[in-house]
């Protein structure tokens, strides 16, 4: 979920400067305790989720998506397994041209 965060959601700091975002990304990791459950959060100053892609995506793979279904319906498609395939080749830092880190 981290590396997706960064690699995903971030957005080049190109985009965020248009968005009137500081160029450097953030990311946010939390961890609670909630009835018996831990409740771990990772929260970035991304984008969001791409509805219009998501639902694509969806409907590439054969999965019922439609595009009247609500929002919470739509973002439970992400963790589908053959959705959103991880990259073939990984980077050695997640992200690492587009947040000023080498």
């Amino acid at each position: 979920m981290i590396r997706n965060s960064i690699d995903h959601g971030i957005e080049s700091p190109d985009i965020r400067a248009q968005s009137g975002k500081q160029k450097m990304g953030r990311l946010s990791l939390s961890a609670s305790h909630q009835g018996g459950h831990v409740v771990i959060k990772v929260i970035d100053d991304g984008g969001g989720l791409n509805r219009k892609r998501i639902l694509e995506k969806a409907r590439e793979q054969g999965l019922p998506a439609h595009d009247d279904m609500p929002d919470e319906e739509v973002w439970k498609l992400i963790f589908f397994p053959r959705l959103f395939q991880p990259q073939k080749q990984l980077q050695t830092f997640p992200g690492a041209g587009r947040h000023g880190r080498g």
